[in-house]
């Protein structure tokens, strides 16, 4: 049995057992631990979300939202620090503690850390940097959700919904989340960004499209997950952080559909597959090769005036 075999089995144990989900939560969050590299990545991710916006535009996004906070806050606070006067970051549930989010400020903060986190969020606006650290002490000392309401950036549960910000949003992203939304869910969430967004609203999401199972098993390939028909695959992939297996054409038929105008599209592709163990699914054997192969996607684009292509999507519940 194969290692990632094994972990998808104590995932569905997991899934079934009471306590369950705060178990795995418990061992994600110790695989998600907070580093360097891992820090210094996601400023420069906030960076370049923001590049969405467009460098001559100034100033730069006042209103941001943000899809799936998770549990270290660094692009939303990276935000705050360029300026932003309203953060909105949405999760389907609550993952930032008291510890992740001192972590986060702590690496900020820290003056072995400053130059380089600086360098790679050149819009950092230096007030705000030391109206961090004049309040970082009190903020320490308050529950997460009030300390970066402090901030002006505000925790949500469930899916981005109207009320944050009257005027629209200038600018909504997301990092490395996507790929868990099964087709529908992702078409209603586009579309709902698309009736979030100003009339100059942008969106830019970073989608990876490779079987997570790969990233600690090497036995297998970025393309594993497409060698199962859809009804194998649903008991096979994990059913505590299930993968669309969605891919990159499909993803930009969703944001076209949704009323999204693509302006940056950036393909990441995988090593070339390999016949004899990359044997895919009929249903993946019918795409492009080059479009099975894209392991990850920058997508940039802006709202469209016309509105989306596609009828609304009902919502959980609605009858169709």
């Amino acid at each position: 049995m194969g290692k990632w075999v094994a972990k998808s089995l104590v995932h569905r144990l997991l899934f079934y057992l009471p306590a369950g989900r705060r178990i795995a939560n418990l061992l994600r969050k110790s695989s998600t631990r907070l580093d360097t590299p891992t820090f210094l990545d996601s400023v420069a991710s906030a960076h370049r979300h923001r590049q969405a916006w467009g460098e001559a535009r100034e100033p730069g996004p006042k209103t941001v939202l943000e899809v799936g906070t998770g549990w270290n806050p660094v692009q939303p606070i990276a935000h705050f620090l360029c300026g932003t006067e309203r953060v909105d970051t949405w999760d389907i549930e609550s993952l930032v503690s008291s510890a992740s989010l001192a972590r986060v400020i702590r690496f900020f903060l820290s003056p072995a850390h400053v130059d380089s986190w600086q360098s790679c969020l050149p819009s950092f606006q230096p007030d705000r940097v030391r109206h961090l650290q004049k309040s970082a002490d009190g903020l320490l000392r308050l529950s997460p959700r009030e300390a970066l309401a402090h901030l002006n950036i505000h925790l949500h549960l469930g899916f981005p919904e109207p009320g944050g910000q009257s005027g629209g949003y200038d600018l909504s992203f997301s990092h490395s989340v996507l790929q868990y939304f099964p087709a529908v869910e992702l078409r209603r969430l586009l579309r709902g960004l698309h009736d979030l967004a100003g009339p100059r609203g942008v969106t830019t999401h970073w989608i990876s499209l490779s079987d997570q199972f790969a990233r600690f098993d090497p036995s297998i390939s970025p393309y594993n997950f497409l060698r199962f028909s859809d009804a194998a695959w649903r008991w096979l992939d994990s059913p505590l952080i299930p993968l669309s297996r969605l891919r990159s054409s499909e993803y930009l038929g969703a944001f076209a559909d949704a009323g999204w105008v693509s302006h940056s599209c950036d393909k990441i592709l995988g090593p070339p597959l390999d016949p004899a163990r990359d044997r895919l699914a009929p249903r993946f054997q019918a795409m492009d090769p080059e479009d099975i192969r894209v392991v990850g996607l920058w997508w940039q684009g802006r709202r469209s005036s016309a509105g989306p292509a596609a009828p609304p999507i009902p919502g959980p519940g609605a009858t169709p």
